[in-house]
């Protein structure tokens, strides 16, 4: 019962982090529409916003950890942290590619306050953000299978 209460934990918080993400790229598109000071909002919340996606998503990392260690019922944090299917794989890399695009976004906000050219970390931003939707995308499909598979 234990161990579902955490699976289902990470399950929902994962939807509600994934769902987060995407409202996050989304502003790809009203980026480039928006004007003035209604952009300048946009872009100050997307930044916010973006700042605590990491550790959200850590927190998900960490129940599926924990979710591993009690369904299991030993102690091996090693053998817990190693993905077993393709669901923890694309969330292990999902995690690697967020951290990445997480700190592009970052130094993105750093150049363009400091008056340095930024053009270039944002466009790096923006396609490893692509790649993070896709492989969530696949990452929430499978776990929905996991989930399925468990319960």
């Amino acid at each position: 019962m234990n161990d579902n209460i955490v699976i289902i934990s990470h399950a929902a918080i994962g939807i509600v982090v994934f769902i987060w993400m995407i409202k996050q790229y989304n502003w790809k598109g009203r980026g480039k529409i928006l004007e003035g000071e209604a952009r300048k909002t946009e872009l100050e919340r997307h930044e916010l916003f973006g700042f605590y996606i990491f550790p959200a998503t850590l927190l998900v990392v960490i129940l599926a950890i924990v979710g591993n260690v009690v369904r299991r019922g030993d102690a091996k944090i090693i053998s817990s942290v190693i993905p077993s299917s393709l669901h923890g794989a694309t969330g292990l890399i999902g995690t690697g590619l967020l951290l990445i695009t997480w700190n592009l976004g970052r130094k993105t906000k750093l150049k363009r306050e400091s008056g340095e050219k930024w053009s270039e970390s944002k466009r790096k931003h923006g396609r490893a953000a692509d790649i993070i939707i896709i492989v969530g995308s696949i990452h929430v499909f499978l776990g929905f299978l996991e989930l399925l598979k468990i319960l």
